[in-house]
């Protein structure tokens, strides 16, 4: 098997929960939930409309009588959800750097019009706060790609993260012991202590 010829497959999917604070997102989440109860439920049943679907509350929601296991609907809301939350992050990146490529296009702007000697002194101030609202703006989303790349990292503390809590502090406590080196000692061949670092 010659594997330069492999091709990769997509790789891990994971949710993105950050998206859980948009309320749009969650408005999209609610409709799909809504059509796939909708075309799933059991029409032996008394049959809801979409309108009256997408008016329960989600309790009421998963009191409808489905002809799905809960295995298969399961699997079929993964299956849908997927495909919206794929779509709809692509066209939030998009946004975020179309709004972050133009951000740095006004400072540019901004900069270069302080620059010109023509300028008043109220058109100079006029244009200083126009610059640190957009530097402020330019700021927050690259504070928003630094927390997704931190997260997509792995990576456990950050700079704004909290101070160690009770469980890390036990887990300091329990393995920090272990792996404490009281001393160094270099045996020979013989087995003899030739040195004894402490």
């Amino acid at each position: 098997m010659d594997f330069d010829k492999v091709t990769r497959g997509p790789g891990f999917w994971k949710f993105n929960n950050s998206h859980l604070q948009n309320d749009r997102f969650k408005e999209i989440i609610r409709i799909e939930l809504a059509l796939i109860v909708s075309e799933y439920q059991n029409i032996d049943d008394e049959e809801k409309t979409l309108t009256e679907l997408l008016e329960m509350a989600p309790d009421q929601l998963q009191k409808v009588k489905l002809i799905l296991n809960p295995h298969e609907l399961m699997e079929q809301i993964h299956f849908a959800l997927k495909a919206k939350i794929i779509k709809y992050s692509i066209r939030i990146q998009k946004d975020r750097t179309r709004n972050k490529k133009e951000a740095e296009k006004t400072i540019r702007e901004l900069n270069e019009k302080l620059q010109e000697e023509t300028i008043t002194q109220l058109q100079r101030r006029e244009v200083q706060e126009m610059l640190t609202n957009k530097e402020a703006a330019l700021e927050k989303m690259e504070e928003h790609l630094a927390k997704g790349t931190s997260v997509r990292a792995r990576q456990e503390w950050d700079i704004n993260g909290e101070g160690p809590g009770k469980i890390l502090l036990k887990c300091e406590e329990k393995y920090g012991q272990q792996k404490y080196m009281q001393s160094i000692i270099e045996k020979n061949d013989k087995g003899e202590t030739i040195k004894n670092i402490t």
